[in-house]
């Protein structure tokens, strides 16, 4: 709940006001796609019965649900970049 109050303390400090958006634990896959996508975020947190933060479902957990990326895919990238970039 803290959590949640300084996310709202935070928009009307910056003068725009937005409640955070947020899902049930049983909310469907279906409904939680929808609310990403038409409300343009990339993150949205779920609670519980008593408006307790439970957890943060991001568009990457979505995406994951129907792509699986190789074993060690973003070591392998990652690794590679750092090393460019210091050998730059």
């Amino acid at each position: 709940m803290d959590f949640m109050k300084k996310i709202v303390s935070a928009s009307y400090e910056s003068g725009k006001v937005t409640r955070p958006i947020t899902c049930k634990p049983d909310s469907t896959l279906d409904s939680v796609i929808h609310t990403l996508a038409s409300q343009s975020i990339h993150r949205i947190y779920t609670v519980d019965g008593q408006d307790q933060v439970v957890g943060v479902i991001t568009l990457r957990d979505v995406i994951s649900c129907f792509i699986n990326e190789p074993d060690y895919h973003f070591d392998d990238y990652y690794g590679f970049a750092v090393k460019e970039m210091l050998n730059h």
